[in-house]
C-alpha cells in the first residue's frame, strides 16, 4: 500500500483537475451556422421598439445569452435591457440591464444572469430593448431571415472534456514515471 501512495494521490489530483477543468459554458445556437457572415442583416438601432425572439431550449438550465451585436456612434451612456420570458404562460424568468460600453464592436456579446431551472424542451421569447440610444447612437443585432445570430448559454460539467483531461493528465503522469525509470 506504501508503494502505491503516490499514485493514488497523483490520480485524486488528476480527477480534481479534470473536474475543475470539465466545467464548460455549452452553447446552443438558434440560428442557421451554415449561412455565409455576408449575408446577416443589421436591425439598426432599435430605440423605439422591442426586438423579440423566440427561442427553443434543450438544456436543463440557462446561465446565459450571447448575440451578436455592432455599435454605432457614442454608446457610453447606453444600456441594453433584456427579458426572458416562458412563452406559453408569459411569465417573467428574468431580467437583466447591461450597458452598452461593455460590449466588443461586431463581436458576440455575452449577457450572464443567475440560473434558470426547468428549460428543457421549453419555448422561451427574448425582448431586447436599448434604453437611451436614438437613431446615431446605439448598438445593431445582426439578424439572417428575420433570426437573431445568438445563443443560449448554460454551465455545465461536459463529460467528454471531463475524459479527456484526465485521460491527458493520467498519460501524462505515466510518461514522466516512464521516463523517471529510463534514467535513473
Amino acid at each position: 500500500m506504501r508503494k502505491y501512495k503516490g499514485t493514488i494521490i497523483v490520480l485524486i489530483v488528476c480527477m480534481i483537475f479534470a473536474y475543475l477543468y470539465a466545467h464548460v459554458d455549452k452553447k446552443e445556437y438558434f440560428y442557421n451556422r451554415t449561412v455565409d457572415v455576408g449575408k446577416y442583416a443589421n436591425t439598426g438601432v432599435i430605440c423605439e421598439k422591442k426586438l423579440t425572439q423566440d427561442v427553443y431550449s434543450t438544456e436543463k438550465s440557462l446561465d446565459g445569452i450571447q448575440v451578436k451585436t455592432q455599435n454605432v456612434g457614442d454608446c457610453t451612456n447606453i444600456k441594453i435591457k433584456i427579458t426572458i420570458l416562458d412563452k406559453k404562460t408569459k411569465q417573467n424568468l428574468r431580467q437583466k440591464k447591461i450597458s452598452v460600453s461593455d460590449f466588443e464592436n461586431d463581436k458576440f456579446a455575452t449577457i450572464k444572469f443567475k440560473k434558470i431551472t426547468n428549460c428543457k424542451n421549453r419555448m422561451l421569447q427574448l425582448l431586447i430593448e436599448e434604453i437611451g440610444a436614438d437613431y446615431g447612437n446605439g448598438v445593431t443585432f445582426y439578424q439572417e431571415n428575420g433570426n437573431l445570430i445568438g445563443r443560449l448559454i448554460s454551465r455545465k460539467i461536459d463529460m467528454e472534456t471531463m475524459i479527456v483531461s484526465f485521460s491527458l493528465c493520467l498519460y501524462l503522469y505515466l510518461f514522466f514515471k516512464w521516463l523517471y525509470g529510463m534514467f535513473k
